[in-house]
């Protein structure tokens, strides 16, 4: 239960996907910064309250969600030799429990013009899912790396609206127990120097559970969609 209340903490940070579309003339001024040249009305500061904060962060699974997300905000720093007191992880895609090793998918914000997907894997035995999530809500960052022998990829999200698509129009077929009307996430990414179309996916099936896995491959000239983790 805890394990599916981590997964569900995943849509506390975006939604179900939809069909991409052509957005250029859309936002053509998104880079925009100041006044709107059209508007004369002057800018004024901000009156709108602080959020209230969401008590799913409150349980154990939401500190859970909150250091594996740091764990993985660290690992990216590391990488890529970023500001250490900045957090550029927004959220978590998918998670792949077992007893001997945990591995789970991260969001980058974009650094270098580039939006990263930080998978993380810790090879550590874990007696059951209720062990892992004790140890994850006290879990120590500075120690982290060694206690749990965690290892990482960085890979760059690929957000090419055909091949969002079609993995959007296969996903119903290809993927057993998927229930479109149900909660799903989906992040596509590719390694350097790969022309390889990897999917990191979340979804609650036809029978109320939670699915979640780190690699998928999208063909997309075979029409094929692969689960390889």
């Amino acid at each position: 239960t805890t394990l599916m209340c981590l997964l569900f903490a995943v849509s506390a940070c975006g939604g179900k996907e939809e069909y991409y579309e052509d957005l250029t003339e859309e936002y053509e001024n998104e880079g925009f910064v100041g006044e709107d040249p059209k508007d004369t009305t002057p800018l004024t500061p901000s009156t709108k309250p602080d959020p209230k904060p969401n008590p799913i962060f409150d349980t154990d699974s939401g500190k859970t969600f909150k250091n594996l997300c740091s764990l993985a905000n660290k690992q990216l720093i590391s990488a890529k030799s970023l500001s250490a007191s900045n957090e550029y992880v927004s959220g978590l895609v998918s998670l792949e429990y077992a007893n001997n090793k945990v591995a789970f998918c991260a969001l980058g914000d974009k650094q270098d013009n580039t939006n990263y997907l930080v998978k993380v894997t810790m090879n550590a035995t874990f007696t059951s899912a209720d062990d892992f999530i004790s140890k994850m809500v006290s879990l120590d960052l500075a120690s982290a790396a060694t206690t749990y022998s965690v290892t990482s990829e960085i890979m760059s999200i690929y957000g090419e609206p055909q091949v969002n698509n079609k993995f959007h129009e296969l996903k119903a077929s290809a993927i057993e127990h998927f229930d479109e009307t149900k909660f799903n996430s989906q992040c596509c990414y590719r390694a350097d120097n790969s022309e390889t179309n990897y999917f990191a996916f979340t979804y609650v099936g036809t029978d109320s559970k939670v699915y979640s896995s780190n690699e998928m491959i999208l063909n997309m000239e075979n029409n094929n969609l692969t689960f390889t983790s």
